[in-house]
């Protein structure tokens, strides 16, 4: 079943929305970002860098969007830019 548009500048203007990405972030969850469990001991591995609520709000971006990490980074690293939030991630490649 095909229907057809009638109100044209509606349904440009609705296909604009569709682009459009809407988000927030709560003053908790930008405290949560940062990993506060420091190495003690004979730990061999690497510090955090990230919390846990990063890292799965990191990967579930990657998954819906289907992006690569150094995309994932670079598109929230632009949101927090329009946002003004003061984060930043780390690409993983030197610049």
């Amino acid at each position: 079943m095909s229907r057809r548009i009638h109100n044209w500048s509606e349904y440009g203007s609705g296909l604009t929305l569709r682009g459009s990405v809407t988000g927030w972030l709560y003053e908790e969850a930008i405290c949560q970002c940062s990993a506060t469990d420091p190495i003690t001991g004979n730990q061999r591995r690497a510090p955090r860098t990230y919390s846990d609520l990063a890292t799965a709000t990191i990967e579930t971006l990657k998954s819906v969007y289907g992006l690569a990490g150094c995309q994932t980074a670079g598109f929230l690293q632009s949101l927090f830019h329009i946002m003004q939030v003061p984060l930043s991630l780390s690409t993983g490649t030197k610049n």
